[in-house]
């Protein structure tokens, strides 16, 4: 019986580092936004439109009508030429008309100056609010939108 237990116990700590590590369901720009107090600092999988991603910028949003929107409506995506490069081969070059799924650590840096204050110039170029993204899947985007 004993052994039994610890059998159970060695596995059900496995399950639990398993699940730890596990970054879970996609998350959309709307839900990282309301919860992202509790994400700062976490991997997680993001789930949007991405615009196209160069030097300069690369930006993820529920909606590929919000890619040119208002601050509020998309987030930065950090440089990464992997990321970049997998997103381009696998949209054919369609930037904005594709749904990808990526993984990425949430940094929260370069939210707090979307209102009307001047954002400084680390947030000019690439800035990593997502860090380190990792091209996941590409999902097409719905054909009510294409």
């Amino acid at each position: 019986m004993k052994g039994g237990l610890a059998g159970l116990s060695m596995v059900l700590a496995l399950l639990a580092c398993t699940n730890a590590s596990d970054t879970g369901e996609p998350l959309s720009v709307a839900e990282i936004s309301s919860a992202q107090e509790d994400l700062i600092g976490k991997r997680i999988k993001v789930v949007g439109y991405v615009g196209k991603c160069h030097d300069s910028n690369c930006t993820v949003a529920d909606n590929y009508l919000m890619l040119d929107g208002p601050p509020e409506t998309y987030m930065a995506i950090g440089a990464s030429e992997t990321f970049d490069d997998a997103v381009s081969s696998q949209t054919g070059n369609v930037f904005g008309r594709y749904r990808i799924v990526f993984e990425a650590t949430f940094s929260g840096r370069c939210l707090e100056f979307m209102d009307d204050e001047p954002m400084p110039q680390a947030c000019d170029f690439r800035p990593d609010t997502l860090a380190d993204p990792v091209f996941i899947e590409v999902r097409e985007a719905p054909s009510s939108q294409q």
